[in-house]
């Protein structure tokens, strides 16, 4: 059963009290550090492409608004991405969950 809005924004509340709190603060530094080390590729992708592409002009896929982040087809390549708006990154993303799933079945 979906959530509510309402119950949606009270949840996301409570989680933000609980991650000011020192017990919330400490959770997640411990699965910052877990994802820091399991994400290694992907984080040094992040920080090369951010270091070395700036974030100017349209979107690549819509060509209609700003780029607001870079997409990594291949973490491994990580000069090699895709300056795309909010909605063309998610759907990148999408994309890229479906191609990987079908070739892992």
């Amino acid at each position: 059963m979906p959530v509510s809005e309402k119950r949606r924004l009270q949840l996301r509340a409570g989680g933000m009290k609980y991650r000011r709190t020192q017990k919330g603060r400490d959770a997640m530094a411990k699965w910052l550090k877990g994802y820091r080390k399991r994400e290694r590729e992907k984080n040094r992708a992040h920080g090369i492409a951010n270091k070395a592409i700036p974030l100017e002009g349209l979107c690549r896929r819509c060509r209609k608004l700003p780029a607001v982040g870079r997409h990594h087809e291949d973490y491994s390549k990580p000069l090699d991405v895709v300056l795309a708006c909010k909605s063309c990154h998610d759907i990148l993303d999408a994309e890229k969950v479906k191609r990987t799933s079908a070739c892992t079945e």
